[in-house]
């Protein structure tokens, strides 16, 4: 549903921030400088070269600073390659020294620091989200999310990050090959598993009071190995400080903003949940990634994101106003399950109140449609409604057929139900009764028929007495041809009557008009004959005079 000019006009100067890019699909961060591709597509193993690798040190927070001179010191680390941006910088794959191992180091570009050299109080706030997102993510151990090695400065002063090399592509442009080539149950076979990855990572960090915030296929790495890591923690909230470790609690103040502390409007409009567009962070909670979680499952279905539009501004205004085109209606003619499209459209409620109450049950709600446990409780639910329709008694055809049809939906869910036997037998029981009341015999033989060995007795009772009704009916049947022949012949007896009739009629006619000619005929001669006779006894007899024609008419 297309938002009016003027609906779009009002949600966009109302809230959309001024620094908002035109691609959709961009994430929107805290301030202007901050904001551009969050994912992070690291190396597939690259061929590099190891001729000229600058290399610096690093010192942590407590270590002296080594001053300008770059040097392969204990913390030491060797850059080899670019292999990412996102939004507070670069990804460069690295030596760590100390250990010989390749790590990605994260830390601000060089186009970020000249951008923000002229504002020192805008170069220290971008410093300070870089450290939180650092420290954000390094409390967040889980095996599908990026593992964080280490945290210093550079030989600047300015904070890198060294994190686990992860070698693969990103998510995002696995979907968009496989969108292509595959089936749509070949895409969910494979990618579901992904998307529950991804959900475990979201209820591991909601269990340390951690939203994401930004969770779209793009910040998501797939391993070479079948690896799932959720990446960029950059515009994370810290929304129940209670939930952090006691340990971690110190640290209040230097990881992922409180929601009152918190940047907002932020995300991807593309996939943004209502409470995301407005400009406070309060109403933002682990409900919203259950939104974010539920636009992926979305974009699986469709191949569109949950707001899907030509501009940033207006899926801006339709995440404002929370509205989710159908996906049958996204992507007409795709095949969808009708279980997936309601999770799907349970998680993308406008309010958080209708939407799953945690990650763990949409995780749940995933994992029993992949394992068939969710057609197994539909089966049910409709056998247990059966089972109370049949208590209250059967009734009618409607209700019967309804019964039967919705006990045949039951066995296709679920064949193994073990109510559906039961059930089955007592509507087709009550199907023949019904039939046999309304004198449908053959019907109720087939429903009788049905029911097979599983209550015999009661079958072959109503076998009997429909073949009783059947004998019954055939006498019935013999009596009306007879007394049908019996009403023909009559029928037919009273038309030669009437034939009979009618000719005998027409032949009494011919006689008596042939005895009138006869007549005449004579009184013609006897007329003749006098006149022969006035003319032999010396009569003058006159000629007949010959009959004018009338004027007009020829002769």
């Amino acid at each position: 549903m297309a938002l009016s000019p003027k609906d779009l006009s009002d949600l966009v100067s109302r809230l959309m921030p001024e620094a908002m890019g035109d691609d959709p699909e961009e994430s929107l961060r805290p301030g202007t400088t901050a904001r551009g591709p969050t994912a992070m597509a690291l190396s597939r193993g690259r061929s590099r070269s190891q001729a000229a690798v600058p290399v610096f040190a690093v010192r942590g927070s407590d270590t002296p600073a080594p001053g300008r001179s770059a040097g392969p010191g204990p913390a030491g680390y060797g850059l080899l390659e670019l292999v990412g941006e996102g939004g507070f910088g670069e990804v460069w794959e690295a030596i760590q020294m100390s250990l010989g191992r390749i790590v990605a180091v994260k830390r601000m570009s060089d186009k970020l620091i000249a951008e923000l050299a002229k504002d020192p109080g805008e170069m220290a706030k971008v410093e300070e989200d870089f450290q939180r997102e650092a420290l954000t993510t390094a409390l967040l151990e889980h095996p599908n999310i990026v593992p964080v090695h280490d945290l210093g400065l550079d030989e600047d002063g300015r904070p890198l990050l060294a994190m686990k090399m992860v070698r693969g592509e990103r998510w995002d442009e696995q979907l968009y090959d496989d969108l292509v080539k595959l089936t749509a149950d070949e895409v969910l076979a494979h990618h579901l598993p992904i998307l529950i990855d991804v959900a475990q990572a979201v209820a591991f960090a909601h269990s340390r009071g951690i939203v994401h915030r930004d969770i779209k296929p793009s910040q998501v790495m797939v391993g070479e190995f079948g690896e799932t890591l959720l990446m960029d923690w950059g515009i994370a909230v810290l929304y129940n400080p209670g939930l952090l470790d006691e340990d971690c609690r110190q640290l209040v103040d230097e990881i992922a903003p409180t929601p009152d502390k918190a940047f907002n409007p932020t995300g991807t409009p593309a996939y943004m949940a209502p409470e995301q567009t407005t400009s406070s962070a309060l109403q933002i909670g682990p409900w919203t990634d259950v939104y974010l979680l539920g636009g992926i499952l979305y974009y699986l279905l469709t191949g569109r994101s949950p707001h899907s539009a030509p501009t940033s501004k207006e899926s801006f205004a339709l995440a404002a106003k929370g509205h989710v085109h159908p996906p049958q209606e996204m992507a007409p003619g795709r095949e969808m399950p009708r279980e997936l499209v309601e999770i799907a459209l349970k998680a993308l409620a406008p309010k958080p109140s209708d939407r799953f109450g945690s990650v763990k049950d949409f995780i749940h709600a995933l994992e029993n449609y992949m394992t068939g446990a969710g057609n197994r409780q539909r089966s049910m639910a409709i056998t247990k409604d059966v089972a109370g329709q049949v208590a209250a008694g059967l009734n009618g055809y409607e209700v019967l057929t309804d019964c039967h049809n919705r006990l045949l939906q039951a066995v296709s869910l679920w064949p193994q139900n073990p109510m559906v036997e039961s059930l089955q037998t007592q509507v087709r029981l009550a199907y023949a009764g019904e039939a046999l009341r309304n004198g449908d015999l053959v019907l109720a033989r087939l429903m009788a028929e049905a029911v097979g060995e599983v209550n015999a007795e009661e079958r072959d009772r109503l076998l009997a007495e429909i073949a009783t009704r059947e004998k019954r009916d055939r006498g019935s049947r013999r009596q009306r041809r007879i007394l049908y022949i019996v009403a023909l012949v009559l029928v037919l007896l009273v038309m030669f009557d009437i034939i009979f009739l009618i000719a005998w009629q027409r032949s009494e006619g011919m006689t008596a008009m042939r005895r009138r000619v006869d007549d005449a005929e004579r009184r013609a001669a006897v007329a003749e004959r006098r006149l022969d006779e006035f003319k032999a006894a010396g009569y003058d007899v006159p000629e007949e005079a010959p009959v004018e024609p009338e004027e007009g008419n020829p002769e």
